[in-house]
């Protein structure tokens, strides 16, 4: 009988007790109060990147760069063309098309948009702010 969903670890930084299996987790992330939302989505990506595939990582490095005018993750973008992820990640989720649609669409290499969403994955909760941060935008302007 596994007894993983009991086993808990005090974090330190939260303050709280983190269950040990993926569901126990979820139901963590629910109970959190919405002030350490924040923190306990920073040290959510740090794990993700820490059991990221290398592939991704090596991806990345060759093709993700921060924009040296606006160094913030959100802004991270693509080497040589500058899409933002943002820009990518957004138009794979409204046009609905995979990588080879795209790396068409912003004239960039597939291998560009699968480090773009490597990228994602790993920081998730920060480009899926600025998305809807844009889309917040769209529906109220000026």
């Amino acid at each position: 009988m596994a007894t993983t969903d009991r086993a808990e670890t005090e974090h330190p930084s939260l303050g709280v007790k983190t269950p040990a299996t993926r569901g126990a987790l979820r139901r963590l992330i629910d109970a959190l109060p919405d002030d350490v939302l924040p923190q306990a989505a920073q040290l959510l990506d740090t794990l993700v990147a820490r059991t990221d595939d290398s592939g991704g990582q090596v991806l990345m490095a060759r093709w993700i760069e921060r924009n040296p005018h606006k160094p913030w993750l959100d802004e991270a973008r693509l080497v040589k063309s500058g899409v933002p992820v943002w820009a990518l990640v957004g138009h794979l989720r409204s046009a609905g098309g995979g990588v080879a649609e795209a790396a068409r669409a912003f004239d960039v290499p597939e291998e560009a948009v699968a480090a773009a969403l490597a990228f994602y994955r790993r920081h998730r909760v920060v480009i899926d702010a600025r998305i809807e941060a844009n889309a917040a935008q769209l529906e109220d302007p000026l």
